[in-house]
């Protein structure tokens, strides 16, 4: 196959859900902008579109996870384009480690006779690049990072969505591995929540 028609496998990584009136109007926009940026690559390569799949299981105040609210919007922004599609989704995934070690999986069990590409926020995309080489390694993949994260620009307000927090947690997670620092990310957030 021409690598010029090889179907693509876009996969989202969620970045809360899909709810402006439980956002942070700054956040909001933000998102708004990165839904749209996945949205205008996939209409671009419309014609290449294998899969898309969307990863986001942290759930908000009323249970939904980052999926259940992000999968309908993206596919009314799809639809509008004359995109009809049906989005899977991955609503296990609550880290990005988590989602990363899925997405690379999936992809060698499922679909690697497609081109992978995951999109991810661009402050986050070192953080992603270092897990990525850390699953890739570890399940004898052998894809370029940069040939398939795409990193996309929104602003954000968020804490986390620093390049300098996200330098901290490349920091942890050289330290205390990924494995151990992805426990104790899921335990603090099972903590902050009051699970």
């Amino acid at each position: 196959m021409d690598k010029k028609d090889q179907k693509i496998l876009f996969w989202m990584n969620c970045y809360g859900g899909w709810d402006p009136s439980l956002r942070h109007p700054i956040e909001t926009i933000g998102y708004d902008q990165y839904l749209d940026a996945f949205v205008n690559i996939v209409d671009l390569l419309s014609d290449r579109v294998g899969v898309i799949l969307i990863s986001g299981g942290t759930k908000d105040q009323f249970r939904r996870t980052e999926c259940e609210t992000t999968k309908p919007e993206l596919e009314k922004r799809l639809k509008s384009l004359g995109i009809s599609t049906n989005i899977l989704t991955d609503e296990e995934s609550v880290t990005s480690q988590m989602i990363l070690a899925k997405f690379l999986k999936t992809w060698q069990e499922e679909y690697n006779d497609f081109l992978p590409l995951l999109f991810v926020d661009d402050n986050r995309f070192l953080t992603n690049l270092f897990v990525f080489e850390h699953y890739a390694k570890k399940y004898g993949i052998n894809l370029k990072p940069r040939d398939v994260i795409v990193p996309l620009q929104r602003i954000d307000n968020h804490p986390h969505s620093t390049k300098e927090f996200q330098a901290e947690k490349i920091k942890k997670m050289k330290e205390l591995g990924i494995e151990e620092f992805s426990r104790q990310e899921i335990k603090e957030r099972a903590d902050r929540l009051g699970k």
